[in-house]
C-alpha cells in the first residue's frame, strides 16, 4: 500500500453521524509496550479525535468490552494464551459486532483469509509505514461499520413496509370484494390481466381468469363483439356502460351491468381498462315484475270496462231465452236451439262475473278468518272431483295459523282456483301436498303461508311469467278460460298479500300465498 499524506484529506466529512464533536473510542490489544506507545502516540498526533484504551491480553480486551462502549478495535494477531483468531471467535460468541482491525508483524496470507471471514474490517502489516496507513484503515472501517449498520437499518425498514402492505393489500382485497361487485382490469390485447374475488365467483371457468379474453369471459364468443364497449373506452378514453345477460356454470341466466374505466399513464393514455361488473339480474326481476303488474292492472281496467258493457245485454238475452222457453212446448224441435242459447248466455256471464272479480275483488266484507278452516271447506267443495281424477291430497299441517283478514268466499276462491289449476296439470293422477307457516318479511309484516306443490309436469320457462295474465292457458278450450290464476292473483293483491310461483319443468310446480297476519284489536 502506498504512502498516504494526511493532510490532503478533511477526515471530519467522513466521520459516522453522531461522531462529530466527540472522541472515537478505540480499543487498543496489543501485548507489546513498545507497539502500543508508537501506535498510541501515531494516532493521538493525527487528525481525528480519539480516545486510545490499552489491553495487554485478548481476555483482558474481553473484559473491556463487556464494561465500556468502543468504536473500534486495533487487534494484534500474536498475543499471549489467546492470538487474534481466538479473540475474534470469543467476540464472535458474545454476539459483539464493533468494526475490528487485525495488525501482525508477521505477514500470513492464511491467518488473513480467515480473519477476514470471521469478520474483520482490515488487515494491516506491520512494516515499516503502517503507522501512516492506520488514520486512513480506520476512517474505512467506521465507514464501512456505519454503512452497515444503515443497511440493517434500511432491510429492517424495509421488511417493515413490506408487512403494511401486505396488511394494506389484504385489507383492501377485502374491502374489493366486499363491495359486492367484480372487478377486472383488461389489457390492449382484451385480456384480464387482475380480478377480484367476486369476479372469479361469478364467472367459473376451467382454468385462472387471468389471460382470458373478455368477449370469452362476458360473451363466450370467439372474437371482440361488433360494439365493443372496452375498445371504446380504449380509443375515446370514455367510460361506458352496457347490459347484458349469460347463463352460469350453474344454468342459471343471470344479468349484468358493465361499466368500463379508463387507466391512463403519466402522460394520459390509455393503456388498461378497469371493469365494474354488477349482478343487477334481482333488479330486471323488479323491473319485470312492475311491467307485469301494470300490464295487469291495465288489464284489469279493460276487463271491467269490458264486463260492464256486456252485462246488459247479457241479461237482456238470458231473460228472453228464459221467457221463450216457458211459453215453447218440451216437444218442440226448436227448444234445444234455446237451450244451447241460454246455456252459451250463462257461460257469458259467468265469465263477465268473474272478470268483474278479477278487477274489483275489494269489493267484499273482510272479517277474521281461520286459513286451515277455509282449507278444509274447499277441500270438502271438490272431494268427488279429485277423486275422479286420482288426486291424493297430502296435509302438511303442523301448528294452527294465527287469524287474517279478509272475505272468506274470495280466499276460498283462491284455494280452489290453485287446486283446479294444479288438478288439470296432471290429467293421469298425481298428489298435491298442501303445507302452511308463518313468516316475518324485511319490514317486520307477519306473513300467513300457504304453500300448493303439485307433482306434475311444470311451467315451461318461456310462459312462466305469463300464467297470471288474463285469458292465458295452456288448457284446452273446453277446459277452462284462462282467468283462473288472474282472479287468485286479483284477489291476493286485494288482501294485500303475494304470490309466487317457482317450477322446475318435469318436476312439478309450487304456489305460494302470503296474507297478512292480521293486527290484534283486543286493544283498541
Amino acid at each position: 500500500m502506498d504512502t498516504i499524506d494526511n493532510k490532503d484529506h478533511d477526515f471530519k466529512e467522513f466521520l459516522p453521524p453522531g461522531k462529530i464533536g466527540s472522541p472515537i473510542c478505540l480499543l487498543l490489544v496489543e501485548d507489546s509496550p513498545q507497539h502500543q506507545h508508537l501506535i498510541k502516540n501515531a494516532l493521538l498526533r493525527g487528525p481525528l479525535d480519539i480516545s486510545v484504551t490499552m489491553a495487554d491480553s485478548g481476555e483482558k480486551g474481553l473484559e473491556l468490552l463487556e464494561k465500556d462502549r468502543y468504536d473500534v478495535i486495533l487487534l494484534n494477531y500474536s498475543l499471549p494464551k489467546m492470538n487474534g483468531l481466538e479473540f475474534l471467535w470469543s467476540l464472535k460468541k458474545r454476539g459483539i459486532t464493533i468494526p475490528t482491525i487485525m495488525i501482525t508483524g508477521h505477514g500470513n496470507e492464511q491467518v488473513a483469509v480467515q480473519a477476514m471471514k470471521m469478520g474483520i474490517y482490515d488487515y494491516v502489516n506491520k512494516d515499516g509505514e503502517y503507522l501512516t496507513k492506520l488514520y486512513l484503515v480506520i476512517q474505512r472501517a467506521l465507514e464501512r461499520y456505519e454503512l452497515k449498520i444503515q443497511q440493517e437499518e434500511l432491510r429492517q425498514r424495509t421488511a417493515y413496509i413490506n408487512k403494511r402492505l401486505q396488511q394494506e393489500k389484504r385489507k383492501l382485497e377485502n374491502i374489493i370484494s366486499a363491495i359486492g361487485a367484480g372487478l377486472a382490469i383488461i389489457d390492449k390485447n382484451y385480456q384480464v390481466i387482475w380480478s377480484n374475488r367476486t369476479m372469479e365467483e361469478w364467472f367459473k371457468t376451467d382454468h385462472d381468469l387471468e389471460g382470458i379474453p373478455c368477449y370469452v369471459l362476458f360473451k363466450r364468443g370467439s372474437k371482440n363483439c361488433n360494439k365493443c364497449t372496452m375498445r371504446h373506452t380504449f380509443e375515446t378514453g370514455g367510460i361506458q356502460r352496457v347490459k347484458h345477460s349469460l347463463v352460469n356454470s350453474e344454468g342459471e341466466r343471470k344479468h349484468y351491468q358493465l361499466t368500463t374505466t379508463p387507466l391512463v399513464d403519466i402522460n394520459g393514455d390509455v393503456i388498461q381498462v378497469l371493469c365494474l361488473v354488477q349482478d343487477i339480474t334481482n333488479q330486471v326481476g323488479m323491473q319485470l315484475k312492475l311491467i307485469q303488474a301494470g300490464k295487469l292492472a291495465a288489464i284489469g281496467e279493460l276487463a271491467s270496462g269490458l264486463a260492464h258493457q256486456l252485462n246488459n245485454p247479457l241479461v237482456g238475452i238470458l231473460n228472453y231465452v228464459q221467457l221463450m222457453l216457458r211459453k215453447i212446448a218440451p216437444e218442440d224441435p226448436n227448444r234445444e236451439l234455446l237451450d244451447t242459447v241460454e246455456r252459451g248466455a250463462k257461460q257469458c256471464r259467468d265469465i263477465v262475473r268473474n272478470l268483474l272479480n278479477f278487477s274489483r275483488p275489494h269489493h267484499f266484507n273482510f272479517e277474521l278468518l281461520d286459513v286451515q278452516t277455509i282449507i278444509t271447506s274447499t277441500l270438502v267443495l271438490i272431494e268427488n272431483t279429485l277423486k275422479v281424477g286420482n288426486i291424493k291430497i297430502i296435509r302438511d299441517i303442523n301448528k294452527a295459523l294465527p287469524p287474517i283478514e279478509g272475505n272468506v268466499t274470495q280466499i276460498q276462491q283462491v284455494f280452489l282456483n290453485l287446486l283446479m289449476n294444479a288438478l288439470h296439470a296432471m290429467p293421469q293422477g298425481g298428489e298435491i301436498r298442501i303445507s302452511t307457516d308463518t313468516i316475518r318479511d324485511q319490514e317486520d309484516q307477519d306473513y300467513a303461508v300457504i304453500k300448493f306443490v303439485d307433482s306434475g309436469p311444470g311451467i315451461p320457462k318461456s310462459i312462466i311469467d305469463k300464467i297470471f295474465d288474463p285469458f292465458f292457458t295452456t288448457k284446452d278450450k273446453d277446459q277452462g278460460t284462462g282467468l283462473g290464476l288472474s282472479i287468485a292473483y286479483g284477489i291476493i293483491k286485494a288482501h294485500n298479500g303475494k304470490i309466487e310461483v317457482e317450477s322446475d319443468e318435469g318436476n312439478g310446480a309450487s304456489f305460494t300465498v302470503y296474507f297478512p297476519i292480521a293486527i290484534s284489536r283486543e286493544n283498541d
